[in-house]
């Protein structure tokens, strides 16, 4: 049983020994680039006009809610009396 098992540490461990390089030498090649200015700035121009488009969603959802009313029973009070019938 050990003897398979050495056989196994020989073949994977030498596969990873042969491996690890090339995962680091990968990892160096596409690693993540520093960003201009102009870049930055669009991006964050982009993200403001979502942003503002998020709010105004969130307003808009806020005045609909309020045009419809809230009724002053809750969801488990109708289905309470919902159940009593």
């Amino acid at each position: 049983m050990s003897f398979f098992g050495w056989i196994f540490v020989v073949l994977f461990g030498g596969v990873g020994l042969f491996a690890l390089p090339i995962d680091m030498i990968n990892q160096f090649r596409h690693r993540p680039k520093a960003r201009k200015s102009d870049e930055m700035k669009r991006t964050k121009d982009n993200m403001v006009k979502a942003i503002a488009g998020l709010v105004k969603e969130g307003e808009d959802l806020k005045k609909a809610e309020e045009e419809y009313g809230r009724s002053e029973e809750g969801w488990f009070s109708k289905w309470k009396g919902k159940r009593a019938l």
